[in-house]
């Protein structure tokens, strides 16, 4: 009588699952609760517009458009330099949850930054596209942004299972799962035999 063949079924779907559900599971958060962009443009003490001329060590170096509020940090005609802080939760490129270095964006900005011992720093609550209707645009990390040519080759790793330690882990799991896998259909095939 020939072995049922519903365990090596469910091994194989277990086996071809596994890189999802542990890509899902090892991925950084994408949520994030922000005040309501009305407060946070009520209540920032600099506004202004401009386009990401590059990334750098954690920074967004912008060329100001318009100052719509306050004074403008730094020599005018100047790029700023924005620190960015939970750069994982952004629309920004990035690698390993920080800001990627290299990159610009040709889309126009719309900043509210904080200062604090002399840096002026943005997060995803007070910056957002000018297009976008609130704080997160709802596009995938680094869509819009295009190599600005200051750093490296390559590129932020901002795939849907949130960088190479969690594929490392998806495949990590899969052997794990799949060693397991025949090790029961030859336990099994052993105690019919």
């Amino acid at each position: 009588m020939p072995a049922p063949r519903l365990p090596v079924l469910a091994a194989s779907l277990v086996l071809a699952g596994t890189p999802l559900a542990v890509g899902a599971v090892g991925s950084s958060a994408e949520a994030l609760s922000c005040v309501g962009r009305e407060r946070v443009l009520a209540d920032a003490t600099l506004l202004l517009t401009g386009r990401v001329v590059d990334t750098t060590d954690g920074a967004l170096e912008v060329e100001v458009d318009e100052v719509r509020r306050g004074e403008l940090p730094g020599a005018e005609g100047e790029p700023v330099r924005l620190s960015v802080e939970a750069a994982m939760y952004g629309t920004w490129p990035r690698e390993d949850d920080e800001l990627a270095d290299g990159w610009r964006s040709s889309r126009t900005w719309v900043f509210a930054p904080y200062e604090q011992d002399g840096e002026w720093w943005v997060n995803p609550c007070n910056a957002w596209t000018a297009a976008a209707g609130g704080p997160r645009d709802g596009g995938p990390p680094g869509a819009g942004w295009e190599r600005s040519g200051s750093a490296s080759e390559g590129g932020p790793f901002s795939g849907p299972f949130g960088g190479p330690a969690a594929l490392a882990g998806s495949a990590g799991g899969a052997l794990a799962l799949g060693a397991l896998a025949v090790w029961l259909v030859r336990r099994r095939r052993t105690a019919s035999g």
